[in-house]
């Protein structure tokens, strides 16, 4: 009996190597077909540091047990990632994220509370608005030009560093939601730049956030966003799956982390009524779509 006892152990603990196995070679494979470029100001260590947040994803097993699990999936996650798998999610961001930039000394100082941000459609707005030199960032010893609104550009900054690693997680699919230019570009912001006027309005191209009302946690700060499927909302989706369904990790912190998400929605779909409109399989169908065109 014992020695029945010792084969199993030992037959559960080899195919558990093997799937740690498996799971490493498909990171591998992933950043062989993935297209970040990075800062030469990065040291080894920073970039490995990045890539162990991302690997963690590969890591993760999503446990869909319920016929409401279920359904939340085939109805939100597949539309914004493709596929009910987390190396879809992978996939998400490596299609929107193409520069890694470390932020300088200024940077820093400037922004000492940010784990990263995303300013590739700021830059491609410069672009079409005809300011060239302000479509433009350094990237080592080359100065590139924004000409795409895909162009994916993102510093990620200390403090990210000093994170959990789910608030680092959900931090890089928020900032790779942020390239995505739903709707196309409005005409009057191109027009409002060209003329240096402030107070335009990018609808959802880019998913820009809106100042918090007075109240509110945030308030005064441009930290909330007005409708369900900004970068708030898809980080804080995200989070909630694999605090609901994840086999191996702490479903608390993850939970946690997508109500502080809900919070920053304003609306019908603010916090908890998020939850209850996903769990009702009521909220409106996600929508990430991307182009470069100028609409009215």
């Amino acid at each position: 009996m014992k020695r029945v006892c010792l084969f199993i152990v030992i037959l559960f603990s080899f195919v558990s190597i093997c799937q740690a196995q498996i799971a490493a070679s498909d990171f591998v494979r992933f950043l062989f077909q993935s297209q970040f470029l990075w800062d030469p100001n990065w040291s080894i260590q920073e970039r490995k540091d990045i890539l162990d947040v991302l690997k963690g994803g590969y890591e993760i097993k999503l446990n869909q047990s319920t016929p409401n699990q279920r359904a939340i999936y085939q109805t939100y996650f597949v539309p914004l990632f493709g596929t009910q798998r987390m190396t879809s999610v992978l996939k998400f961001f490596d299609q929107n994220v193409n520069y890694i930039l470390k932020p300088d000394q200024a940077q820093v100082a400037k922004s000492p509370f940010t784990l990263a941000d995303n300013m590739g459609i700021g830059l491609w707005v410069y672009h079409k608005a005809g300011f060239p030199s302000r479509s433009q960032f350094r990237f080592g010893r080359k100065v590139v030009t924004v000409r795409d609104s895909r162009a994916g550009v993102m510093r990620v900054y200390p403090r990210f560093f000093k994170s959990t690693w789910h608030v680092q997680f959900t931090g890089l699919l928020h900032e790779g939601v942020h390239s995505r230019c739903t709707g196309g570009l409005p005409q009057n912001v191109i027009d409002y730049v060209h003329n240096r006027r402030a107070g335009y309005n990018m609808r959802r191209c880019g998913h820009p956030h809106v100042k918090c009302p007075p109240g509110h946690k945030y308030q005064g700060l441009p930290a909330c966003d007005l409708h369900p499927w900004g970068a708030y909302g898809v980080s804080g989706f995200m989070a909630h799956m694999i605090g609901m369904a994840c086999e191996s990790c702490d479903k608390n912190s993850f939970i946690a982390t997508a109500l502080h998400f809900y919070d920053r929605i304003l609306g019908k779909y603010h916090g908890s009524d998020f939850v209850n409109a996903m769990i009702q399989l009521k909220l409106p169908p996600p929508d990430l779509s991307i182009t470069n065109e100028i609409r009215p």
